[in-house]
């Protein structure tokens, strides 16, 4: 990815270029979708729980998760109907943003809910979700340098949203970069 994007962070969605003389332009994080912060229904209330919705929690993640498969818990319609702000597409990038596990990131393969621990990006149309699932990833380091608090590294949604990033200013670079580096998880993820 790195060999595609240039490195300096501008204000105000300034244009770069990249390699070969690509334009790239600095967004915020809030400019690529719709930020999800999830929660955890009470677990008292049996009715949430054993569903067909993936409930995503931080160890159902990997710092290189591709596609979230399987979770050890799943929720319920009544979940779904209960908490519908909370409710993710296929699709949505999910990076876990508190704790030693800040950074765990993952693909939502079908309908699904996070924990409280998770941020979740709904990827807008003038995105590719492969392209900020890979960029996020790039990014790691540099987004637990910006957490605080010391016992328990935190970046909170409204920080989480407002980190800048560099992206191409058109959709196809976005996608043919995703197209290439999604090529190799593509073929683990089928062996």
């Amino acid at each position: 990815l790195n060999l595609w994007r240039p490195h300096v962070y501008q204000s105000d969605q300034e244009e770069l270029r990249g390699v070969g003389g690509m334009k790239w332009q600095t967004v915020i994080i809030a400019d690529l979708g719709r930020v999800v912060t999830g929660t955890t229904p009470p677990t008292n209330q049996r009715q949430y729980y054993d569903g067909v919705y993936p409930f995503i929690k931080p160890s159902d993640l990997e710092f290189d998760t591709y596609r979230i498969r399987d979770t050890a818990t799943t929720l319920t319609d009544a979940a779904k109907s209960k908490f519908p702000n909370q409710f993710l597409p296929e699709n949505a990038v999910t990076f876990t943003c508190i704790g030693s596990t800040v950074g765990k990131i993952g693909i939502t393969t079908t309908d699904s809910f996070t924990n409280q621990q998770i941020n979740s990006i709904v990827v807008n149309d003038e995105h590719d979700w492969r392209f900020v699932y890979y960029l996020l990833r790039y990014e790691i380091r540099r987004i637990r340098a910006m957490c605080s608090g010391v016992a328990s590294p935190i970046i909170n949604k409204g920080a989480f949203e407002k980190i800048k990033v560099n992206v191409p200013s058109e959709l196809s670079v976005e996608q043919n970069i995703a197209s290439i580096l999604s090529a190799y998880d593509d073929l683990i993820e089928n062996n």
